[in-house]
């Protein structure tokens, strides 16, 4: 009886302790929902935006609205879509997505030139400019691109001078610039290359006139194309190097500035391992717009000195790089043990300047013109782009000298992405996988075995 009475007891007990752990199963997963946060395990975090996308969102401050072009017939593509713009959603709520069925508006295709099923229309409420953005991708890098181009309001050409050996914009060579011009073009530039001798002047349209280490000598009507574009308020980046010699002294006197022939030693650079005496490490940046958030260091493999004249007009002079304290401008010979002699000038020292004006003509008032002129243009070539905060440094530059101030900021967006995206067709090739020809081969190999052992035992 009394084993009886404790088995009653074991029971009881059993279903009281199911119970309770139910009720504060129920608990939690109600104090979840009234708390209303979300938790990403995921060891990519794929399901939750990066900081950078982050920080593009934040500047988006109109509303934004997602038009997706899939088929009804496509529910997983939808059911993605839906997932992307729900993890943007979580950090701005005002961004509505509606889907269009492609197979029930052709025409409309055709207009819009929908390219792909899946493919997003991105359009900020009230923006004066009217600007869309087509997202062919359903990587959240893609669609944090799509937003930086959103937000650059117009058109902004750069334009490459070429005809004197520059650095060439779309070249795959080390020395050629080809990694920075196509992050460039994903942020929303348009990039031309012009020849003045051809052209007969900067055309235009140009938001920003770049010379990339120019290796011969420039023609003196290239010149006055050159100079005239500046004093009508033109924006320029000039990329110089130690020993450049090619007739551009013109353009240096203009602007009330001397760039050196010598080049930086930096003994900073030993220290990370790096055994050149032309290779210098910047990590301290002056108080100056380009700055904003920029905590990197920056790799400059031969630089030189950029600096102000005494007398300089009615520009505004701002040193924007200087090299580090134990550097100095070397003017003696590079080769073996370098030491700080007399002749060489102590750090440190001013290797960028930003060049200001404010300049009036008949197609605009009160113009800001803004010009960079920096002493090394192998910092920001395919070879060296990817090294520490490069490539941060060439697109800030770019940004400032468009006047898009608010862009400064924003990190550079990882191309590298873990997170695997596939075709609709492989997922449904993995799931029909999974779901029926794995078990239905387990199944197969069972009923082999039971049949075998089914023949033995006879």
């Amino acid at each position: 009886m009394a084993s009886t009475n404790n088995q009653v007891i074991r029971r009881i007990n059993s279903i009281l302790f199911f119970l309770i752990v139910m009720l504060l199963a129920f608990a939690a997963y109600w104090l979840l929902l009234q708390a209303n946060k979300q938790f990403d395990w995921t060891q990519t975090e794929r399901n939750t935006l990066s900081e950078k996308s982050i920080a593009v969102l934040a500047e988006v401050k109109p509303s934004l609205t997602v038009t997706a072009y899939a088929r009804e017939s496509s529910p997983l593509v939808r059911k993605a879509i839906m997932q992307l713009v729900d993890r943007y959603r979580r950090y701005k709520a005002d961004i509505d997505l509606s889907f269009v069925d492609p197979g029930a508006e052709p025409q409309l295709i055709r207009d819009l030139n929908i390219e792909v099923d899946g493919e997003m229309v991105l359009t900020m409420t009230g923006s004066d400019s009217g600007a869309t953005e087509h997202i062919k991708s359903l990587r959240e890098q893609a669609f944090s691109s799509g937003l930086q181009r959103l937000l650059r309001q117009g058109e902004r050409w750069l334009a490459f001078v070429v005809g004197h050996g520059e650095r060439k914009s779309e070249g795959k060579a080390n020395h050629d610039l080809s990694t920075w011009v196509d992050e460039l073009k994903t942020q929303g530039f348009n990039i031309a290359n012009v020849n003045l001798s051809e052209s007969g002047g900067v055309p235009n349209n140009v938001a920003t006139l770049i010379i990339a280490s120019s290796q011969l000598n420039w023609l003196p009507g290239e010149i006055d194309h050159l100079l005239r574009y500046i004093d009508g308020g033109g924006n320029l980046l000039w990329l110089t190097d130690p020993d450049e010699e090619v007739g551009l002294t013109p353009l240096a006197d203009h602007l009330a500035i001397t760039v050196d022939k010598a080049t930086v030693v930096d003994p900073l650079a030993r220290l990370v391992g790096i055994d050149n005496p032309t290779f210098s490490i910047i990590a301290n940046y002056p108080n100056h717009p380009l700055w904003q958030k920029f905590e990197a260091t920056t790799l400059f493999p031969q630089i030189t000195a950029v600096m102000a004249n005494d007398e300089s007009k009615d520009w505004q002079h701002e040193t924007v790089l200087q090299s580090g304290e134990q550097s100095w401008l070397e003017r003696g010979d590079l080769s073996g043990n370098v030491r700080l002699g007399d002749d060489d000038v102590p750090g440190p020292v001013s290797v960028a300047l930003s060049i200001r004006r404010q300049v009036s003509a008949d197609s605009y008032q009160d113009k800001a013109q803004r010009i960079i002129v920096l002493g090394d243009g192998d910092f920001i070539s395919n070879q060296y782009v990817g090294n520490a905060g490069n490539l941060s440094l060439g697109l800030r530059l770019i940004n400032w000298l468009s006047a898009d101030d608010n862009l400064i900021a924003i990190p550079v967006i990882e191309r590298g992405d873990r997170e695997l995206t596939l075709t609709l067709f492989q997922s449904q090739l993995i799931a029909i996988g999974f779901l029926i020809v794995i078990p239905a081969l387990l199944m197969l190999s069972g009923i082999i075995i039971w049949w075998r052992r089914r023949r033995i035992s006879v």
